[in-house]
């Protein structure tokens, strides 16, 4: 969400035996700096390109996903995918139906979901069953720390699920995992 200089950035993993699987792009730069986008994250070598999250609710979802069509077909023509960082508010139920859901069922083709199966448990949504469940959008499984919002006790009471019976559901469904 910070600015960078992608060549750095991507310079300064090489060196550090890192790669960046995503980013975190604000709306704002999405929409009004496009191409610049599309270049930096061809620089990092990435086909997603992220937002780190919408803080509205559904009428603003459907103005967002309005005034971003130009830029989601320049993002798809250069071969890249829109992805969204999910965080609890998007559970929220708006005419019965969840922001995600809205999310979800009017984003298009050219959307995939990085899962932050924290935020999920703190929505009181089962990380395991939604990424099943949205397994064609999904292509990153996020962690962040409980240990940054929660008290020791809290900790105990919730468990993140993010395997469930099948151990090997991160190996089939996602490319990769972020743990912060």
């Amino acid at each position: 969400i910070c600015a960078y200089d992608a060549e750095w950035m991507q310079e300064e993993l090489r060196k550090n035996g890192l790669t960046c699987v995503l980013t975190h792009t604000p709306l704002d730069k999405i929409k009004g700096e496009t191409e610049q986008v599309i270049s930096d994250n061809k620089t990092l070598g990435l086909d997603l390109v992220g937002i780190g999250g919408y803080y509205g609710y559904k009428n603003g979802v459907t103005t967002i996903i309005d005034e971003f069509k130009d830029a989601v077909q320049k993002i798809k023509a250069n071969g890249m995918r829109l992805t969204y960082h999910n965080h609890d508010h998007e559970f929220v139920k708006v005419d019965g139906k969840n922001i995600m859901d809205y999310i979800i069922s009017n984003a298009g083709d050219n959307f995939k979901l990085m899962a932050d199966v924290h935020w999920l448990s703190v929505a009181g949504i089962n990380p395991t069953k939604f990424l099943k469940e949205n397994k064609s959008l999904k292509t990153v499984k996020y962690l962040t720390s409980l240990c940054a919002f929660q008290t020791k006790k809290e900790k105990q009471k919730q468990q993140l699920d993010i395997r469930g019976k099948n151990k090997n559901a991160e190996k089939q469904t996602c490319p990769s995992l972020c743990v912060f």
